[in-house]
């Protein structure tokens, strides 16, 4: 199945996750924006020792500065977990089976990483009872018993 043609038609798919980050973006623009207007009105009314354009840039750089931080702290509770996942999943891909990882509660994509590790959890147990069905056919060719062994080999097969 391709996705060449996929295209998305539904732009909120986590209400809560979605609309916390739009919250949080418009805050910090209209913060942004509070400041800057109050810095100017500021420094019109009741100084006169810097030109008010100079001023102005002052303020911005501070505030750019500020939500560049700001963005980073935020923005580590998605990437952080994300680049979590990814290791965990490179380490299943390489076949261990054991691979759990622990997404601090408030962090973002916490409930995939249940999931994932449930995925997991099923994965090993699939993979234990194939073992097991395995190591009974082995022991039937072993033991000449080759119909049946073909018989059980067909049934776990899909």
């Amino acid at each position: 199945m391709s996705n060449k043609n996929f295209k998305r038609r539904k732009y909120i798919v986590s209400k809560k996750f979605q609309f916390k980050y739009a919250l949080g973006l418009s805050m910090i623009v209209i913060i942004a924006a509070l400041v800057i207007v109050g810095s100017i009105y500021y420094l019109e009314h009741f100084t006169d020792s810097m030109p008010l354009l100079g001023k102005t840039v002052v303020w911005f750089i501070i505030i750019v500065f500020g939500a560049g931080i700001g963005g980073i702290y935020i923005s580590h509770k998605i990437v952080g977990p994300i680049f979590r996942l990814e290791m965990m999943i490179d380490r299943i891909i390489d076949g261990d089976y054991d691979s759990t990882i622990t997404i601090r509660e408030g962090d973002e994509l916490y409930k995939l990483n249940c999931r994932l590790n449930l995925l997991v959890e099923k994965l090993k147990e699939d993979r234990l009872v194939r073992r097991k069905e395995l190591e009974a056919i082995i022991k039937k060719l072993k033991e000449g018993e080759v119909n049946d062994a073909l018989a059980d080999l067909e049934k776990i097969t899909p």
